[in-house]
């Protein structure tokens, strides 16, 4: 048993106070004692598996590599002579792009392209060091607040990330990785993926944030994994028709078919928005992004033991995220506080893991039987010359050179990462910002 409290020491590092638990594991806001600079730490406690420890190092090693204003930096990984692995990250406020999405309904037009196109930025640079993120969802979003009140979004949680194009021994036969409603077909479909596979998600997210619901949603897994399969989308009437071919071509079936890089995506995002980088900026800080204050830190206590009353036992990391089919916890992330999130999703529960083999299966199969139907065969509608161009230079780009990722998966029922039902489809806040007077802008 491994206790952790205010006051405990994990390396060189003091923990001051709890911002998240969930049902493996803890965040904290820390401080390093030997400059005394502020960051948030994610602690694996001893007596984890062999799995959770690769995928831990993983996220460390992954994390370290990538240095850009859009993805969550990592500074250090420690081993605590407890056992206990420590991750520590640079502490942010904030709120994730989910809790956004729960208070506000929906966002403009020009609000979500402002904040995807920083994740799309924060991706570009992953995929250029050659890894593919895999789990691109609003819960893995932040939404930063600097000190001068300007707003950042920050990709988060390069855990389950993999190098492109290359099987991975982090991945085994008959598992899906991924959560369910922002997979792409090929991620279902168990081949390989690439930053095209990033592309659809932030696809998802785009349709989710316009419309407050995923485009894929059903009332459970399978039905999820089908629709992303199977369904062919048709533009609802929060989007607006301009604006629909862009985001149609991104959440094609076929890889092929979609734009070829973030890049390109996010270039004709901005051209499909009308709008400049002036106004989009304009649109992403009216964005309601709360930012509650942490506690006050306790005093210093130099003698305080690494161990102290308050206990956790048997913990794996937490994450921001919709609960896995193993975990119905929910944990904010670095730099956040705790913020009450409506129960959105209820019918995608623990039975779920029962049957995703057989789903993956018989989706799979379906595939081959219905090669030509319209799932497979959607081809995208005329996009923006800007997209052209940047499908262009990204395919005269050469492949950058492939990282390894070497850590095995853990079992599906912690992977196959369940997010709660769509949010509703009733009535919903008008979307935010300076679409109010101009639909779809």
């Amino acid at each position: 048993m491994t206790t952790l409290g205010p006051g405990t020491r994990l390396g060189k590092y003091r923990l001051e106070t709890a911002i998240g638990s969930g049902g493996m594991g803890h965040v904290w806001a820390a401080r390093n004692e030997a400059t005394g600079a502020e960051v948030a730490i994610k602690v694996l406690l001893g007596g984890h598996d062999d799995e959770s420890s690769q995928r831990f190092r993983q996220e460390a090693r992954i994390g370290a590599l990538l240095m850009h204003r859009n993805v969550v930096r990592v500074f250090d990984l420690v081993e605590d002579p407890s056992g206990a692995l420590v991750l520590v990250m640079e502490r942010l406020r904030g709120q994730t792009l989910d809790h956004v999405l729960t208070a506000q309904g929906r966002l403009s037009t020009r609000a979500t392209v402002a904040v995807v196109q920083g994740v799309l930025d924060g991706l570009t640079h992953a995929h250029e060091k050659g890894f593919v993120h895999r789990d691109v969802k609003p819960s893995n979003i932040l939404l930063a607040v600097e000190s001068d009140g300007l707003l950042i979004p920050k990709v988060l949680d390069f855990g389950i990330a993999k190098a492109a194009n290359r099987s991975s021994p982090i991945t085994r036969e008959g598992i899906l990785v991924g959560t369910p409603e922002y997979m792409s077909p090929e991620q279902i479909s168990g081949k390989p993926v690439d930053e095209r596979s990033d592309v659809f998600a932030c696809g998802v997210m785009v349709y989710e944030s316009l419309t407050g619901r995923a485009p894929f949603a059903a009332d459970s897994i399978n039905g999820t994994l089908v629709a992303i399969l199977q369904r062919r989308l048709k533009r609802p009437p929060e989007i607006d028709p301009h604006f629909w071919p862009v985001l149609e071509s991104a959440l094609c079936k076929r890889p092929v078919d979609r734009f070829p890089s973030a890049r390109a995506f996010s270039l004709a995002l901005q051209e499909a928005a009308a709008a400049s980088p002036e106004e989009l900026a304009s649109s992403l800080r009216r964005i309601p992004v709360k930012v509650p204050s942490l506690p006050p830190p306790p005093a210093a206590q130099p003698d305080a033991p690494s161990t102290p009353p308050a206990s956790v036992d048997g913990m794996a990391v937490a994450r921001e995220r919709g609960p896995s089919l193993a975990d119905a916890g929910h944990t904010p992330l670095p730099g956040t506080v705790p913020v009450p999130v409506p129960r959105r999703r209820g019918t995608m529960g623990a039975t779920a893991a029962a049957f995703v083999l057989l789903v993956l299966a018989l989706v799979v199969g379906m595939l081959a039987l219905r090669s030509g139907s319209p799932a497979s065969s959607v081809r995208p509608l005329p996009i923006a010359a800007a997209a052209h161009e940047g499908r262009r230079m990204a395919q005269a780009r050469p492949s950058p050179p492939l990282a390894t990722a070497s850590a095995p998966l853990p079992s599906i029922t912690s992977l196959v990462r369940s997010t709660p039902p769509s949010r509703s489809t009733g009535a919903r806040p008008p979307p935010h910002g300076d679409v109010a007077t101009n639909p779809g802008f």
